[in-house]
């Protein structure tokens, strides 16, 4: 009886999208489930390749793929976090105040910007081995370099506070800036073993994970707000919340660390092969995050603390479906993409149902905030928080493009492209530097430097798309034009 994880020959060439002949190459080894193939196979209907969100199909009973069930566990988990953080925020606006806001968004923009460098981004690369034996090494790898870093971090703090004490806001954070190693360290471990649950088909935990996160840290905040510690009560909560998170996520990885143990020889040929990630992806990954969290840093400097707070309440909710479901859906497209990366028909089929998800996700939050953004923020968050809807409706572009686009940019990580990323990333945040020395020389409000810089780099998201788009396509016309001398 043959193996059910056989492949077997197909027809010779089918036309796929973009009216191009793919020809199937045929391959009849043994693939364990969950494994890459080092067979190069130009389209495979196996019924894994393909992301579908399907959910009304499942409503009446229709079978869901595989992968189509794991998108809809983590979309589940990331929306019952979503709902988690919406049914407390109310209570917390009204707990704290902006200036306290302010300073979590600083503290929080100082992690975010340490945090994408901390592990080298070989979190990314924990998803492309063929085995598990080498998946656990890299894990093992991020995991080392955000504690040597963390540590680093933690030793520079007291000369960073005497070098920078002159500047309003690193006073105003004082002693907290201990704190940001610690942070550094727990955000890092966290999507660390992320990467490592979803490659071992974890979702459910990886869910459950996020959703555990998301309700020790409001409920922390909530319970520390109403005794009246101010912004302690924020910042304490939210990193008990990633501690816990990580608790739950290191019992996956404790297992298979069992069975693979770490060894540094086959650690240090991990970071040689995967070594585009810290020489291209990190830089990349820095500069995209200096364009948004180094932004909230800006505005530190530019504005006072209360507008720092109230922006950071708006681009929170605004970005929340893209922090939580974009996350959630790009993770998902990544373990596809990099299972069909030598499958460029179905590649890019999956390429445009994932951006049809994300686009279709998107719209109705774009219009009811950009329409109605002040009144629904006055009236959810009380009416201290008028400003935090109208920064909220000048952002809508961009949220919009970045949510369509970012989870789509592992494309690039997959097929090579990370200088191209590099590029892309350095020129968005030449590109936010331009605006916020723009806007600083012209005393421009803040809520026109939002909406201009809201279109310049929602367009560059568009261009990003569709970057991400014809690397998939030129990886298949550069296949078939190496399979034509032979045919």
């Amino acid at each position: 009886m043959p193996d059910r994880h056989e492949r077997r020959e197909p027809a010779a060439c089918e036309t796929g999208p973009e009216g191009l002949r793919w020809r199937r190459i045929g391959c009849h080894s043994l693939v364990p489930p969950g494994e890459l193939h080092s067979c190069r196979i130009a389209n495979t209907r196996h019924p894994d390749s393909v992301i579908s969100l399907r959910v009304l199909s499942a409503k009446f009973g229709k079978r869901l793929g595989p992968h189509g069930k794991r998108a809809i566990t983590l979309i589940t988990g990331a929306s019952t976090t979503q709902l988690i953080t919406l049914a407390i925020a109310p209570i917390l606006t009204r707990l704290y105040s902006p200036s306290d806001y302010g300073i979590l968004a600083i503290f929080g923009a100082i992690a975010a910007i340490l945090t994408a460098v901390a592990a080298g981004r070989y979190t990314v690369a924990i998803m492309l081995p063929a085995n598990d034996h080498d998946a656990v090494q890299v894990t093992g790898l991020a995991l080392f370099l955000a504690a040597f870093v963390s540590v680093f971090l933690f030793l520079l703090v007291p000369f960073a506070i005497w070098l920078l004490d002159g500047v309003s806001m690193i006073h105003s954070l004082g002693g907290w800036l201990y704190l940001v190693p610690v942070a550094v360290f727990l955000g890092s471990t966290f999507e660390s073993l992320g990467y490592f649950s979803l490659r071992k088909d974890k979702v459910g935990q990886l869910a459950g994970a996020r959703v555990l996160k998301s309700a020790i840290s409001g409920g922390t905040q909530v319970s520390l707000g109403f005794i009246g510690t101010g912004v302690s009560g924020l910042l304490g909560g939210a990193l008990l919340g990633l501690a816990t998170g990580n608790t739950r996520l290191i019992r996956i990885y404790a297992h298979s660390l069992r069975a693979y143990p770490v060894e540094w020889p086959r650690m240090k040929s991990m970071a040689a092969r995967y070594s585009n990630f810290p020489k291209y992806e990190l830089w990349a990954s820095l500069a995209n995050t200096l364009a948004f969290s180094g932004f909230v840093i800006g505005v530190g400097l530019i504005f006072e603390s209360h507008a720092v707070g109230q922006y950071a309440l708006a681009y929170r909710f605004t970005t929340l479906p893209s922090a939580l479901l974009g996350v959630a859906i790009g993770q998902v497209y990544l373990r596809e993409a990099a299972r069909l990366v030598n499958s460029p028909a179905s590649a890019l089929r999956a390429f445009y149902r994932a951006a049809a998800i994300l686009a279709g996700l998107s719209v109705v939050p774009l219009i009811v905030i950009g329409l109605w953004g002040p009144t629904l923020f006055g009236l959810i968050f009380g009416s201290e928080w008028n400003l935090s809807g109208i920064y909220a409706a000048a952002m809508m572009p961009l949220v919009w493009a970045r949510f369509v686009a970012s989870p789509l940019s592992s494309v690039f990580h997959i097929y090579g492209k990370q200088r191209i990323l590099l590029a892309f990333q350095i020129m968005l945040l030449s590109l936010v530097v331009a605006t916020m020395l723009t806007a600083f020389n012209l005393e421009w409000s803040l809520q026109r430097l939002l909406l201009v810089q809201s279109f310049l780099l929602g367009g560059f998201y568009v261009l990003l798309l569709l970057g991400a788009r014809r690397t998939i396509v030129r990886s298949a016309a550069r296949e078939l034009s190496a399979e034509s001398p032979a045919q």
